[in-house]
């Protein structure tokens, strides 16, 4: 993926993934960066996740916008979280993404083949007795029926 460089004032808010062996996206980070790049290598090192750049959210901006962007999203994946910035990747984030705008760029580094999908619907699944409410139980499973839905014509064409 193609990061461009920002100016000297200027910070990304960028989300990565961390998978497992079988590219399965177990986790992502939100966060910001001057260089995101660089970032991505320092993580790495510490990391015993495959990690990924899924993408950046917006334009380059000032530090404190981009830390008010960040936050945002924190707060709208705050059931998710793991440690940290850290988030567990579901279906439901994966859609709470896409209403920000960032869509493309996590579908495109979430593609899989059905041997993976399917792992990854279920450990989706199984994410959803995480949640506090009968609604997000039910939002969880309509997006999983779709997913399922997706993956059954995949397999047939």
């Amino acid at each position: 993926m193609e990061i461009r460089p920002v100016p000297d004032d200027a910070f990304r808010v960028y989300v990565m993934s961390a998978s497992s062996n079988e590219n399965c996206i177990l986790f992502i980070k939100i966060g910001i960066a001057k260089d995101v790049k660089r970032r991505f290598q320092e993580l790495q090192s510490g990391c015993p996740y495959k990690l990924g750049i899924l993408g950046t959210i917006g334009d380059p901006l000032p530090f404190d916008a981009a830390r008010a962007q960040e936050a945002s999203l924190h707060a709208l994946l705050q059931e998710f979280r793991s440690v940290g910035e850290w988030f567990r990747w579901s279906a439901v984030v994966q859609e709470r993404l896409a209403d920000r705008g960032f869509l493309p760029q996590v579908l495109a580094a979430n593609r899989r083949d059905h041997r993976t999908k399917t792992q990854q619907i279920l450990v989706d699944f199984a994410s959803l007795y995480a949640f506090q409410s009968n609604e997000e139980f039910r939002a969880g499973l309509a997006v999983l029926r779709k997913q399922l839905n997706s993956l059954y014509f995949q397999c047939l064409g």
